[in-house]
């Protein structure tokens, strides 16, 4: 092993580190400073886990640092089930404040949440809308792309030959497009329910059949629930020639159709890359001024694939795509501080909504598979971190808001539990009982080990079937 490798290496363990330390010890922390705020006594407070490395007794608290930085943990007097309620006990001080002291975990990753994307906002700025380069930011050491000539800074402006999108920009009026229900905003991702990524793909696709008419099945990005977003047109067929170039497929998709589409997006060129697995894809790109060809064959590689069904199900299962190992980017704009604020809220608040969705869409079985333990998060951590550190902020922001929707789920030994049974408590006026409380949370801690059990049982098989979780 090289030294580079080994760098790589501890940058991965550090990256995973970071990801589990930041998000779990910022909840503590919230518990922590809530617990201290209304006199409760804490025990121990702690950053990591296992032996202890330093530790320091002020008052009624032992602070430690531990051993593994994955995360953290607080002890505050009387939170186990069943306690006694003694003086500055967790039971001893109104039920109030112990849901505020609850509820504190989750208001501080949202915190974080906050605080990261707003970082990571001013650290690299905002897309500029006035500027749609698609620029080569990194090529990764060892990958497809360095073996084949890409450079860093490279404008990428045409994919075999294609400077288009599938994204439709305008549907003439009266046209077949219009009259199906198509409007702007979609986006064209499969005929016949074989995916297609360019013009010049979908025009082939379109000549191979027979019929009169041909499905085609499209992104409607203008419909907020994403199981819905996937539907089916029927368009017709004659005129397509099955060796159209891009301007000529881009032509009959306008007389034959009536829909315009829109120029070569990030979107777009990752698609190309991603279908063509250990096949050859043409780049063109423009270095120092010249436009030159890149030919890139990328790299078969097992990952997760999103699978949009006729019902609406969403299945994610694995699949050999294409990688070439770079990173992507526009032309940014800096933002001040209130600005990056407001845009971590935002983000924070996406971040809440789409898991929100998705473990509605996991309870319905509208979506199956994609679903992932601690392996995977570390595996996603480790991954990130051959990206770039902004790239793993992103993720701290984005695990950070999902644990706080996981802790508010009403069940044991989620925080969201104990809530309740705080507001069960106020209603009747009288603590329940402690061993019935006792048996539903050991019942609950124990439902979420197998839980965690199966899930990181299916991630190492994964790890070791697909070499990803």
């Amino acid at each position: 092993m090289d030294w580079q490798s080994a760098l790589s290496i501890l940058n991965q363990i550090a990256a995973i580190a970071v990801v589990l330390g930041l998000c779990l010890f910022s909840h503590e922390t919230g518990h922590f400073l809530a617990a201290k705020a209304f006199k409760c006594r804490v025990h121990d407070f702690a950053l990591g886990f296992g032996p202890s490395l330093l530790k320091k007794k002020r008052g009624d608290t032992t602070y430690r640092l531990n051993l593994v930085p994955f995360g953290g943990y607080v002890r505050i007097a009387g939170m186990e089930p069943g306690s006694e309620q003694e003086e500055g006990s967790f039971h001893s001080i109104p039920r109030y404040q112990g849901a505020i002291i609850l509820a504190a975990g989750v208001f501080m990753n949202m915190v974080l949440a906050v605080i990261v994307f707003a970082a990571v906002t001013m650290s690299g700025g905002v897309p500029d809308p006035d500027d749609s380069r698609i620029m080569v930011g990194k090529v990764m050491a060892g990958s497809a792309a360095e073996r084949d000539g890409l450079l860093p800074d490279d404008e990428i402006v045409a994919v075999e030959g294609c400077q288009r999108s599938l994204m439709i920009t305008d549907v003439l009026p009266d046209s077949a497009a219009a009259q199906a229900g198509i409007t702007a905003g979609m986006m064209i991702s499969d005929v016949d329910e074989t995916p297609v990524d360019l013009p010049t793909t979908l025009c082939q696709r379109v000549a191979s059949g027979e019929a009169e008419q041909v499905e085609i099945g499209v992104l409607d990005f203008t419909v907020a629930n994403i199981t819905d977003q996937y539907r089916f047109f029927h368009m017709p067929r004659s005129g397509a020639q099955d060796d159209c170039d891009c301007e000529a497929a881009t032509a009959w998709l306008e007389s034959a159709w009536g829909v315009k589409l829109g120029g070569l997006n990030s979107t777009t060129v990752v698609g190309a890359i991603t279908q063509r697995p250990d096949r050859p894809v043409e780049l063109t790109v423009r270095r120092d001024g010249e436009q030159r060809q890149v030919v890139v064959v990328p790299d078969a590689q097992w990952d997760r694939q999103a699978v949009r069904e006729r019902s609406g199900t969403i299945r994610v299962p694995h699949a050999q795509v294409g990688k070439i190992g770079v990173v992507l980017q526009g032309a940014r704009i800096p933002v001040g501080l209130p600005d990056a604020l407001l845009i971590g809220v935002t983000a924070s608040y996406e971040a809440v909504k789409f898991m929100v969705d998705s473990l509605y869409m996991i309870v319905t079985r509208k979506i199956e598979g994609g679903t992932g333990g601690p392996v995977a998060i570390m595996a996603m951590s480790a991954q990130q971190a051959r990206v770039g550190w902004d790239a793993v902020m992103r993720l701290v922001g984005l695990i950070s808001a999902n644990l706080a929707v996981i802790n508010l789920v009403p069940i044991p030994p989620f925080d969201g539990f104990r809530i309740v049974v705080i507001g069960w408590e106020g209603i009747i006026k009288r603590r329940i009982n402690a061993e019935r409380e006792l048996a539903i949370s050991l019942a609950g801690f124990i439902t979420i080990i197998i839980l965690l059990m199966i899930l990181t049982s299916k991630d190492i098989l994964n790890l070791i079937r697909f070499g990803t979780p």
